[in-house]
């Protein structure tokens, strides 16, 4: 059974995707990385959600939205399932009690290097020992004069610096001829190579392709799809599928001519719609191959995808799952 992580992680996707293409991808993911849904953990399902499950999903949906979507749904998962912090033990200081309670004596400096010679190492550290103060007074050191110590002439300091200065500088220009002199030389040198030489040198072997992981991306699925083997039939299904979305209001198949060859849902002009839909992919095909359009306004969303002689027109309410839609879509490419 899966726990509380994982049952997040799956609503937070099926808010993106349909539910069934949630659970489809997650498990999928889980597998690749060989986790268990019923042990899934806060690093576990960051891992599996920011690697892949977002490469799966920027095949199908704008990879800014993604990235924002899945950085809510870990967002969310910390907040009603903080993990949990690990705190470290502190040891106490170990106070030995006997040891504490001992008086400390004072003894002479002659008895004390005899007793701390005797006493174990352990113990050294206790003495304490007491000096005797000398009846006679200490006798003053005599006065110092500290300013004669400090003293020093001024103009040979800033005659030394010049000299140091000036020294700096030579050296400096005589490393820039240097410099340029052994420029000129390598510049105007001509490399001279015997032919013998050559012939014995190994060719050079090609570089090896290394193949690289390379995600399907959305301009690949573009081009790469013929719908040329495409029967009405097969667009009365997925017009099927899109009435399946809770939010959709009407479907269309329309032709590139603008007629209506069938439609689903009510409450709207769908012929007019059919024209001015036609109208808007003749004006977009001419900056080059269109796979889908997308229009958002005050209370609907307008979805439109040419499928060869054809195009399917999706009509929902601003609620509609843009994510859902453009799956269904991206199914029926792979079925072609």
């Amino acid at each position: 059974m899966a726990n509380e992580i994982y049952n997040l992680a799956h609503g937070g996707l099926s808010d993106m995707v349909s539910a069934r293409a949630a659970t489809n991808i997650l498990n999928k993911a889980l597998k690749s990385e060989g986790y268990s849904k019923t042990s899934l953990n806060h690093a576990q399902v960051k891992e599996v959600l920011q690697g892949y499950v977002f490469e799966e999903l920027r095949n199908i949906l704008p990879s800014r939205g993604v990235k924002r979507q899945i950085k809510n749904i870990l967002q969310n998962i910390a907040d009603e399932l903080p993990e949990p912090v690990v705190q470290n033990e502190v040891k106490q200081p170990v106070i030995n009690l006997e040891q504490a309670a001992e008086p400390q004596k004072l003894v002479p400096v002659s008895q004390a290097v005899v007793a701390v010679a005797d006493k174990p190492t352990s113990y050294v550290n206790e003495v304490k020992v007491a000096f005797d103060v000398p009846d006679e007074p200490a006798q003053e050191p005599e006065d110092t004069d500290f300013d004669s110590l400090f003293a020093y002439d001024q103009p040979e300091e800033i005659e030394l610096e010049a000299e140091e200065s000036l020294e700096a500088n030579s050296v400096a220009k005589k490393y820039d001829d240097i410099s340029d002199d052994l420029f000129e030389a390598v510049s105007n040198q001509t490399a001279i190579v015997d032919e013998e030489e050559l012939e014995d040198l190994p060719e050079a072997k090609p570089k090896a392709k290394i193949a690289k992981k390379n995600p399907i991306h959305r301009k690949q699925i573009k081009e790469s799809v013929d719908f040329s083997s495409i029967k009405i039939a097969d667009l009365e299904n997925l017009v099927q599928n899109f009435s399946l979305i809770e939010e959709a209001r009407a479907i269309a198949i329309v032709s590139t001519s603008g007629k209506l060859i069938d439609s689903r849902g009510k409450g709207f002009d769908l012929d007019k719609l059919a024209s001015l839909s036609n109208m808007a992919l003749m004006l977009l095909k001419k900056s080059g191959k269109i796979r889908s359009y997308h229009l958002s306004v005050d209370s609907s969303q307008l979805f439109l995808f040419p499928v060869d002689k054809h195009f399917v027109v999706v009509i929902g309410s601003q609620e509609i799952n843009f994510g859902e839609v453009i799956s269904i879509f991206a199914n029926f490419e792979e079925a072609v």
